[in-house]
This record gives C-alpha cells, structure tokens and sequence, in this order.
C-alpha cells in the first residue's frame, strides 16, 4: 500500500531513505535546511571509504558488519543512479613509520579475534602496491571508496525529479506524530523520519569533528586510499580524479567549527608527505570541517514512535554503514517490524 513519507535530513542517510521508499513505489517528500550541494554537510566533510576492517581498530564489530553488507548494497544504489560515480574496490593499504607498528599489530590481533581464520588482510611490501615511502603494510583487498560529490549528484540528477515534493534551503520548525511544521505550515504523512544528525537535538548526542585538506598534487600516483596509523587520531588519503587528493582525519574530539587549526594542517600535510613526497609540491585547493553526530556508545540508533522513527548517530561511519541503517529503518516501516538480528539498534523513544 503506497503511504506518504516525509524526510527531514538530506545528507547521505536521508537521501538513502528516500531512494528505497521511492523504489517501494510510495511518495516521498524530503526536507533540508541547506541546499541540494550542501558544503557544510558532515556528509560532504567526508572521504567516502568504505573500509570496515580497518575501521575495528577504533570501532565496534558490529559496525564491520553493518558495513560488510553495505558494500553490497552499494553496488545496487549506484547502478540505479547511474552516471560517473568515483565507486571502486581496490581496497585499502594501511602504513605505520617504525615508530607506529605496534598499532599495526594490535589491528591484526583485533581482525584475527573477530573474523578467526578468515583472510581479511595481506601483509604486503607497500611500495609493490602503491608509491609510497614507508616499506611495510597492510592491505585490506575487500574495500573501497565512493566520491560523496559525485553519489550527491546523482542523487540530485537521478532521484530528486522522482520524489513528490523537496523542500531544500527550509528550515522545520518542529515534528509531531505524522506532521512536520515548516514555513509556518503544517505537512501530514503517514510516517515522519528525522535524520538530521546534530539538529535532531537528541539526549547523549554530541558532535566529533572533523577535519580534511583537499589539495592538487601532480607528482603523486595513488590509486587507492591510504590510512597511516597515528598515535592521536586514524589520518588518511584518499585519491580523486585530476590529481587531487582527500587528506584528513576523522575523530577529533571537539564540537567547534572553526576552520582547520594550524597545527591540524600541518600534522595532515607532514603526515602526507612522509607517505610521499610528492606532496612537498602540492597546491592546497579547499579546507573542511565538519561535526559528525555520535552517541557515547559510538553506535547508530533507530527511535521507533507510532508515526516517526528517527536514525542518528552514524558518527564517522556514514558512507560505511548508511546503506543498511537506511534499510533497517524502511524494512521496519513496511513490515511492522523490527529486523531480526539487529534488535540492538532499535530503541523506543528517544
């Protein structure tokens, strides 16, 4: 039976939302505050990897799992929007300078007590994968990536006309049972889904920054994201077309933003040009900073009410994991019910 959904949220979650109520034929309407391109989104302050092994070492493992199955459904969601999507599979190679390797080590012991006799990495001579200056590594061949410029773009050509009504640049004013309020009006659906991360206001809600340089640099050949171990926060890079490059870290424990810190960039750029080079001759083309929204528990929540459900808390897992949370979310308001297997994300109100 097709039902009425209003969406409040277009980052990455709700727009993945959007897309599997439309494609179960119901209507749709979606609201956001920003614009279609939203620069100061978390979901566009973010590289896109998918990479849920390398993530265990600062996660839960149940976010692997949640990202295990979300690389399938990548494949689906990106064959329907079509287009040139930055969507590849060739995996991961992980680096530590001498200084670092027991934080390799201390990975490996956590994939090896949680996928037991599986063949998650390779222990690999790093410079025979990629260009890099550091010698040994790990490489994660089951991961990827996915340009959020690029899947918010197909989003906006591919969907966005399909959908029954889109509210951006609107500012919801509030959200009862069934109704959402906006532009001192009221609009009625028969389910209401809040995704707004940090706007949503919840209890045991607050915001991680994070950080990222998108620089130019002609002299540097990477096919594949690269994370080097560091002793405060996880850093990576992660290669684009035209020579460009994402450099940044995930998880800084603050809810400012201000624009990226001297001491941030240059622990991002030093850290760069250890892994290459070629970097010393890179043009700095943007900054970003972004807040992502995280529960103290670092795990993604589903609040059931009768006509709402509200999904938050994808912390720094959203390219990751918002394929399934986004599934979970629909596959329950179709059928009436929670999921089996994944009870733990489900809550009563919030």
């Amino acid at each position: 039976m097709k039902k009425t959904i209003g969406i409040i949220g277009a980052g990455i979650l709700g727009r993945l939302i959007s897309l599997f109520f439309h494609q179960k034929d119901n209507d749709v309407h979606l609201f956001d505050q920003g614009d279609f391109l939203p620069r100061k989104g978390c979901s566009l302050t973010a590289a896109g990897m998918i990479a849920p092994f390398c993530e265990m070492e600062y996660s839960h493992p149940e976010i692997a799992n949640l990202g295990i199955e979300s690389f399938e459904l990548w494949d689906q969601i990106t064959a329907f929007l079509g287009g040139e999507i930055n969507y590849d599979k060739k995996g991961t190679l992980v680096l530590a300078h001498s200084q670092d390797k027991k934080e390799l080590l201390r990975l490996k012991e956590i994939i090896n007590k949680h996928f037991p006799g599986k063949e998650i990495y390779q222990e690999v001579k790093a410079k025979e994968y990629e260009q890099v200056s550091i010698e040994d590594g790990l490489f994660f061949p089951f991961e990827g990536q996915i340009d959020p410029l690029d899947i918010f773009s197909a989003f906006n050509r591919e969907l966005f006309p399909k959908l029954k009504g889109l509210y951006f640049n609107t500012r919801v004013e509030e959200i009862n049972t069934n109704k959402i309020k906006a532009n001192n009006k009221i609009y009625s659906f028969d389910l209401v889904i809040d995704c707004r991360g940090l706007e949503a206001k919840l209890e045991d809600l607050r915001g991680v920054r994070g950080e990222l340089l998108l620089v130019r640099a002609p002299d540097v050949k990477l096919t594949r994201p690269i994370r080097l171990m560091h002793p405060r926060y996880p850093i990576y890079i992660a290669p684009r077309r035209d020579h460009k490059f994402l450099i940044g870290a995930t998880s800084v424990e603050s809810t400012s933003m201000e624009p990226i810190t001297v001491r941030s960039t240059l622990e991002l750029l030093s850290a760069a040009f250890s892994v290459n080079p070629g970097f010393s001759e890179a043009n700095i083309l943007e900054s970003r900073v972004g807040l992502r929204p995280c529960f103290s528990n670092h795990l993604p929540r589903i609040f059931l009410e009768d006509g709402l459900i509200r999904a938050n808390g994808l912390y720094r897992h959203g390219y990751l994991i918002s394929p399934m949370i986004a599934k979970l979310v629909v596959d329950y308001a179709v059928d009436g019910k929670i999921p089996k297997g994944y009870e733990s994300f489900f809550k009563e109100n919030p």
